[in-house]
């Protein structure tokens, strides 16, 4: 007479078990995939371009430990690596191919200015100012409105456009500003401006002021007449990132 099995769902529920279980591929590592020395590497390579001269990708990243393991890897864990090493993805800010580097980096450096025009007066006080102008103005808007279907509405407009421009001065330590309308952009509306912006802020032989501005065709015409205590440092050329105020 056969024996019957003592627990008959051990069988099925091996079967079951097995049949659920993932390839060892697929299954959860219980050691990182890269040594600290090989995401020390990782961390070397990724400073540079990657070999085939593009951008790094989260593919290329998983490529890259494929040939330090030996091991297939799946590109979602080069992602993961990028993230791991604090690595995150931004958008690349154009850069002019004209730009000079160390003509930027010593223009960062304000503080030393303002200390080498202060050791120039030593008698006087120094203020550090910044300007910029800007364009405001109107011109014709045409908005929808509701009509008929089918029907083609029309409207009388004359096209004209009127301008003013804003002479902004401002003080970054204080937050203090001065500002002028003015009809146009030129060397001799801008002298009117820096004449009026002297007399604001009490410029002249006891208060000396360092003005950061752009190189704008009127900023450094020779027609340009600077206000005595007013002291021109112009931007760097093709220096995008400190040109607005």
């Amino acid at each position: 007479m056969p024996q019957l099995d003592p627990h008959p769902g051990a069988t099925l529920q091996s079967a079951e078990t097995a049949g659920s279980c993932r390839p060892p591929a697929c299954q959860p590592r219980s050691s990182p995939l890269l040594s600290p020395e090989q995401q020390a590497h990782l961390v070397q390579d990724l400073e540079a371009p990657p070999a085939d001269g593009g951008l790094w990708t989260g593919r290329k990243v998983a490529r890259w430990i494929e040939t330090q393991t030996g091991l297939k890897v799946h590109p979602q864990r080069g992602w993961e690596y990028l993230r791991r090493l604090r690595f995150s993805k931004r958008v690349l800010r154009p850069r002019h191919a004209k730009a000079d580097p160390a003509a930027q980096a010593e223009f960062k450096n304000l503080p030393e200015r303002v200390k080498e025009l202060q050791r120039s007066f030593p008698e006087a006080s120094v203020e550090l100012w910044a300007t910029d102008q800007h364009r405001v103005g109107l011109k014709p808007i045409l908005r929808r409105v509701w009509v008929r279907k089918g029907s083609r509405p029309t409207v009388s407009v004359q096209h004209r456009f009127q301008w003013l421009y804003v002479y902004s001065f401002v003080h970054p330590a204080s937050g203090k500003t001065e500002w002028f309308l003015l009809p146009t952009v030129n060397a001799q509306v801008f002298t009117l401006a820096l004449a009026h912006f002297a007399q604001a802020v009490g410029a002249g032989p006891k208060k000396r002021v360092l003005l950061v501005l752009d190189r704008a065709g009127w900023h450094t015409s020779q027609e340009l007449e600077v206000p005595e205590g007013i002291h021109l440092l112009f931007l760097p050329p093709y220096f995008p990132r400190t040109a607005a105020l």
